[in-house]
C-alpha cells in the first residue's frame, strides 16, 4: 500500500536489530519509508543509535570500503511484529518513540481480499494513498507534531514496558506484600527490606540472577518512589503498587 507513493530506490526493509551491526545503518542513508513485515523479536541494542535514527537527529554511518559519514535520518518506520522486542533501555525516550497499533483481525480464505495482490489494484489506489498521507501529515501538523494514538496504544505499551522493566512489574504485583512484612518505621520500608523482597519474588518466578543493590535502587528512582533518610539508611513509601497514572502519595510527596 503505502510503498507505492515511493520511488523503489528509497524504500528499505531494516529491522532495529541490524542498526546496531557494524554497516548497520548503510540501508538507511537514501532510504525515505523503511517497511519490515515479521520484524524481529530479539532484543534491541540501544548502541546502534536507535532513538536518533526514530527522531531524525545525526547519527554516525560506518560504510564498506568507504569513509564513515554522519547521516540525518530522514525515513519514516512502519514495522509489523508478532511480539515485541526485549530490550535493556528502559526510559521514557525509549518507549516514547513508538506508537503501538493493535490488528486483531485474522483474513482467511474466506475473508481476504487477494485483489490487494495485484499491482493494478495498487496502481488505481496510488493517488488515493497519496492524498491520505498529505492529510495525515496536516493532522499530524496541526496537532504540534503530536500523532493520534489508539487507545490500544498506551495498554499495549504499558504492557510492553512491563516485560522489560522488572521493578515496575514488582511494584504493581507484589508490594501489597511488602505491607506484611513489620518495620519500626510504619508507613515507611528500608531498601534493604524492599529489595531483598524483589529478588526473593524473582527468584520464585524464576529470575535466573539477582538484581545487584544499584541496579534496584535506579529502577526505584526511574519510577519515583519517594524516600527519606534516617540514621544513613534510606526508607521508602511502603508501595501498595503503583497506578499506571501520577499521583499522590502520603507526606505531601509526589511522583
Amino acid at each position: 500500500g503505502v510503498e507505492t507513493i515511493f520511488p523503489q530506490a528509497q524504500i528499505t526493509a531494516s529491522s532495529p536489530q541490524e542498526w546496531g551491526d557494524r554497516f548497520g545503518k548503510m540501508s538507511l542513508i537514501h532510504s525515505r519509508i523503511n517497511l519490515v513485515a515479521d520484524a524481529e523479536s530479539r532484543e534491541i541494542i540501544e548502541s546502534g543509535g536507535l532513538k536518533n535514527i526514530l527522531t531524525g537527529d545525526a547519527v554516525n554511518v560506518d560504510r564498506k570500503n568507504k569513509d564513515p559519514i554522519t547521516l540525518i535520518p530522514l525515513a519514516g518506520h512502519i514495522l509489523s511484529m508478532n511480539q515485541l522486542p526485549r530490550t535493556r533501555d528502559k526510559s521514557d525516550g525509549f518507549f516514547r518513540r513508538w506508537a503501538l497499533i493493535t490488528f486483531n483481525r485474522t483474513f482467511d480464505g474466506t475473508t481476504a481480499d487477494r485483489s490487494l495482490n495485484s499491482g493494478k489494484t495498487w496502481a488505481v489506489e496510488r493517488q488515493g494513498i497519496a492524498a491520505w498521507a498529505v492529510r495525515g501529515m496536516l493532522r499530524l501538523t496541526a496537532n504540534g507534531g503530536h500523532y493520534t494514538l489508539p487507545s490500544t496504544h498506551h495498554e499495549e505499551m504499558h504492557d510492553w514496558r512491563r516485560t522489560n522493566d522488572p521493578v515496575l512489574e514488582f511494584l504493581e504485583d507484589h508490594c501489597g506484600g511488602v505491607i506484611s512484612l513489620k518495620d519500626p518505621q510504619g508507613a515507611w520500608v528500608s531498601f534493604e527490606v524492599l529489595y531483598k523482597h524483589f529478588n526473593s519474588m524473582g527468584r520464585r518466578e524464576g529470575r535466573k540472577a539477582d538484581w545487584t543493590k544499584a541496579t534496584f535502587g535506579e529502577g526505584l528512582q526511574r519510577h519515583a518512589v519517594p524516600y527519606k533518610r534516617s540514621n544513613g539508611s534510606k526508607y521508602f513509601v511502603r508501595p501498595e503498587g503503583l497506578p499506571r497514572q501520577p499521583h499522590t502519595v502520603p507526606g505531601g510527596f509526589h511522583r
